[in-house]
């Protein structure tokens, strides 16, 4: 048999459970393939331009609760790059100064003569 072939359907229809939501009527204990209704319920939710106005009224919605286990640099909205690459920066200045400070003492070091 090739394998470009269509497959055999599956003896097997899936069952749903108590649990299965319906998507279309939002009713429990059917698919929303084997949905029999032809009207679907109005779900009223807030709009945006609502949420913004009172932030109170819809703060569960909007914005999930912040978590306190969380470092200070992740909780600022800046400076955590600003951070790392001022780091760096420093990193690099110390690594080329301490090369100067090498290839000076190189070079003293070949001027000296030894008298012996």
């Amino acid at each position: 048999m090739s394998r470009f072939a269509p497959h055999r359907p599956s003896s097997s229809n899936p069952r749903p459970s108590a649990d299965t939501v319906c998507q279309k009527c939002l009713q429990r204990g059917h698919y929303t393939f084997n949905c029999k209704t032809t009207a679907r319920p109005y779900a009223t939710r807030p709009s945006r331009t609502q949420m913004l106005e009172n932030p109170d009224k819809f703060a569960k919605i909007a914005r999930p609760a912040v978590n306190e286990d969380l470092p200070d640099e992740f909780l600022s909205k800046k400076g955590l790059a600003d951070k790392i690459l001022k780091e760096n920066a420093l990193k690099r200045e110390a690594e080329e100064q301490a090369a100067k400070r090498k290839l000076a003492l190189k070079g003293a070091e070949s001027r000296r003569v030894f008298k012996g």
